[in-house]
């Protein structure tokens, strides 16, 4: 370690591989060392070079030297303690005093540096014990400034679990690194949130790193995913520094960005799935009215830079709870023409079409599959925590979060855009399809063509969408039920355009206020069910 406070030596896995300067009118410089190796770069857009200036005058510190300051309660509390001998506004000064526990192979100032193995055992022993949240805060002030290197708003803890004692390990001796997050005063129930939130992106099939809830459900203990099983760091950077933003621009980036960066630093062979994937969370995220799905909650892991590969989901919770106007963290397109708005927005829609390579009726079922998933899954999760020996207020939260996610969707207009017109007896009591004889005129290789209207079954379970006709002029605006498939059902949305193959039988059809054949159809690949729409 260099002992010019303008100086800071850089390191991958302990391994030294250059140095981080400041000069005297503020410029940054990093020179990598001669001979470092190329899978030792400290950053996915910072490749080792020939060129030993090619990362020089830097006006502001690198962004992805930034990925692990920490901000918000935790810099607060860090001001408190060290304000008289660190300038926390420098984000050098920062670096220069975090930077040897980050997220991530990379330590700046010297090799890793842990807290006392008994201090880090103490701090486990309290998250999970009861009222774990204001134990941690107490903690908070014996903690060694390695214990803050990780970046967020919420209150966190890096911890290194190693320990030689069973008494407090509850399957295992040896435990890996872990976060340690807990509620502040002005996020009650934040933590039981959140847990409900990753579980939900664990049912829809996205990693997540291991987690557990205090018994109190006021802190979370994460299992760290950035490292392998052989004790080394895996390189970790979020979207905020491969887009080159400061770390307090977080929320100043856009989805757009989300695409290229995947498409930039992915290996091409990967491109499908992670552009598939990414899509997938860009609808939960919107789903769950996550407004905090910022640039900093998107990253990429990798042990060798021409091998990233997306992060296990993390950070993900509703926000409306707290804030019931918020809205997404991010523009949808680079220019901001389609600012922070949910994907209700038909404008937004259309970004995603383009950034995703996805039709908007792919999108819109992909969206009302995901949904109708969270619902099902969010009265599981609840019951799943029922052993949890939670306060009566906390109890209370926890049993209420299905009836909250219900009313979130109940305003969701683009969950609704896709699913069939039965669909609740609530909003659709009386309705009935009543058939009668006609001739559907073909028009032309016994094709019609129409906006799907609904989809229901007969007193016969005889299966139809209701399509109003767009292509043949004599039947112009009439509505027709054509007889469906079990096969093609699952491809229909509602006021989406069909083709389907005119057949001998067809009638017209009108709408009316009897309840004999009500029907909704249910998620996935389950049949039509008649439903009770009786008043």
């Amino acid at each position: 370690m260099t002992g010019n406070r303008n100086a800071l030596e850089v390191f991958v896995n302990d391994a030294s591989v250059g140095i981080l300067a400041r000069d005297d009118e503020g410029f940054f410089d990093f020179r990598y060392h001669d001979q470092t190796h190329p899978d030792h770069a400290v950053s996915l857009g910072m490749p080792i070079t020939e060129d030993p200036d090619e990362y020089v005058e830097f006006g502001l510190l690198p962004a992805s030297f930034q990925v692990s300051l920490p901000e918000g309660v935790v810099m607060e509390r860090l001001r408190s303690l060290y304000k008289k001998d660190f300038n926390m506004d420098d984000p050098f000064d920062l670096l220069r005093l975090v930077g040897r526990n980050g997220i991530g192979r990379v330590t700046y100032g010297g090799k890793r540096s842990l807290a006392p193995v008994q201090v880090r055992d103490a701090i486990l022993r309290d998250a999970r014990s009861v009222s774990a949240a204001q134990r941690l805060w107490n903690d908070l002030d014996r903690l060694g400034p390695e214990a803050f290197g990780v970046s967020g708003a919420m209150p966190k803890i890096l911890l290194d679990a190693k320990s030689t004692s069973a008494e407090d390990r509850p399957a295992t001796l040896v435990l890996p690194s872990h976060i340690v997050k807990f509620d502040d005063a002005q996020h009650y129930g934040a933590s039981l949130l959140e847990y409900a939130c990753m579980s939900v992106c664990q049912r829809l099939g996205f990693r997540i790193p291991g987690l557990e809830l205090s018994p109190s459900g006021d802190a979370l203990i994460i299992q760290r995913f950035d490292r392998t099983d052989d004790g080394r760091y895996l390189g970790f950077e979020d979207a905020c520094a491969l887009s080159g933003y400061q770390r307090n621009q977080k929320y100043q980036g856009s989805v757009e960005e989300l695409f290229d960066m995947a498409k930039t630093f992915i290996p091409e062979s990967r491109w499908e799935e992670a552009i598939r994937d990414l899509t997938r969370m860009v609808l939960v995220n919107d789903i769950l009215r996550n407004g905090d799905a910022h640039l900093k909650n998107f990253a990429l892991l990798y042990d060798h830079p021409d091998d990233a590969y997306w992060s296990p989901v993390y950070d993900v919770l509703n926000t409306t709870m707290f804030y019931p106007d918020d809205r997404p963290a991010l523009s949808w397109d680079v220019d901001r023409k389609v600012d922070q708005v949910w994907l209700d927005d038909s404008r937004a829609l259309d970004v995603l079409c383009r950034l995703s390579g996805q039709e908007a009726s792919r999108i819109k079922r992909d969206y009302k599959k995901i949904g109708d998933d969270i619902r099902a899954s969010m009265d599981d999760i609840v019951q799943s925590m029922k052993d949890v020996p939670l306060e009566h207020d906390r109890r209370s939260f926890v049993n209420g979060l299905p009836q909250y996610f219900d009313a979130i969707f109940d305003r969701n207009q683009l969950y609704h855009s896709g699913k069939p017109v039965f669909f609740t007896k609530e909003k659709h009591k009386n309705l009935e399809q009543a058939f009668h004889n006609g001739t559907l005129p073909q028009p032309g290789e016994g094709m019609v063509t129409g906006t799907v209207r609904a989809l229901v079954k007969d007193a016969n379970a005889n299966a139809f969408a209701l399509v109003e006709v767009l292509q043949t002029a004599e039947a112009d605006g009439q509505t027709f039920a054509v007889p469906v498939s079990d096969a093609d059902r699952g491809s229909l949305v509602i006021g989406e355009t069909a083709t389907f193959q005119a057949v001998a039988g067809l009638r017209r059809c009108e709408l009316v206020s009897r309840t004999d054949v009500c029907a909704t159809q249910d998620s996935g690949a389950a049949p039509w069910k008649k439903t009770d729409c009786e008043p």
